[in-house]
């Protein structure tokens, strides 16, 4: 059914699982962001379409991180910053974009940003794996996408160590890492959770 006020929807703001905490940001984030950022930024700018120099500042990182705030309350971009439960470290930000924030159907695309020191440790595919129960379970979601660069094997690997299904190839959907061509992107979805891996997770 479609949820004809997403604003009243009962969401938990907390996911604990057993390595990560996710949550929305907040006031006092801008330092933590702009470290998580700075870190392996070149790998973003290939595959992200991010400008070539650094752009950011803890100001303007702390300014959009109220905005984002506000932005998960009125449920226009629900963005969370994935923490390092050990060391209290933001390590990256994931969440469901405005433009795949369908509220009709519902169904929700997925889209995750991890810093390069973190990578290669299971952490993105634990958070995803979060977000996507998070979706079925709490956002009343049909239908779960995530859209992959097709040349970048590590962004690729996680939906399908999460069991998507491969729905389609779209050709020359976004700039492609040399700027000047487009890029062909998969379109990864799942219907439920019975492919998922299992995961211990702590809602709040």
């Amino acid at each position: 059914m479609p949820i004809a006020d997403p604003i009243l929807l009962n969401l938990p703001t907390f996911i604990e699982t057993p390595r990560l905490i996710l949550r929305p940001p907040r006031a006092r984030d801008g330092e933590g962001i702009y470290k998580a950022l700075k870190d392996g930024y070149e790998g973003f700018v290939k595959w992200l379409n991010f400008p070539a120099v650094f752009p950011y500042t803890v100001e303007g990182l702390e300014k959009e991180a109220r905005i984002h705030h506000a932005e998960w309350i009125t449920r226009t971009y629900m963005r969370f910053l994935v923490i390092h439960k050990e060391t209290n470290i933001i390590i990256g930000r994931f969440g469901y974009p405005p433009f795949q924030l369908n509220w009709y159907v519902p169904f929700y695309g997925i889209s995750y940003l991890l810093s390069e020191s973190w990578q290669g440790q299971g952490y993105a595919t634990e958070g995803i794996n979060a977000l996507v129960r998070y979706a079925f379970e709490h956002m009343q979601a049909r239908k779960v996408e995530i859209k992959c660069d097709a040349e970048n094997p590590k962004s690729i690997a996680i939906p399908e160590r999460l069991g998507f299904e491969h729905e389609a190839t779209l050709k020359g959907y976004w700039p492609g890492k040399d700027k000047d061509k487009l890029s062909d992107v998969l379109s990864y979805c799942c219907f439920d959770m019975s492919r998922l891996p299992s995961l211990d997770i702590k809602w709040a």
